[in-house]
């Protein structure tokens, strides 16, 4: 079954967040999730280079993501 990227936020990462957070949505909003995409975008653009097929981009794409958020602990 073929879901959209958004789709996938939706179903596999909201109630986690909530959770994770004990808080509901209402706290966050949409200029954040845009600013994180934004910022992931500028990121990604320099730590991902090379094709998604190749079997080393997926332990590349989980390096970029921790080296992000290292970043935004800071």
């Amino acid at each position: 079954m073929l879901k959209t990227l958004k789709a996938h936020m939706i179903f596999a990462h909201i109630v986690p967040i909530c959770e994770e957070t004990g808080q509901g949505l209402g706290r966050m909003s949409e200029q954040t999730y845009e600013q994180m995409h934004s910022s992931w975008k500028e990121f990604a653009r320099y730590q991902l280079r090379g094709n998604i097929s190749n079997p080393q981009y997926g332990p590349a794409l989980l390096k970029a993501i921790q080296d992000l958020n290292v970043l935004n602990l800071s």
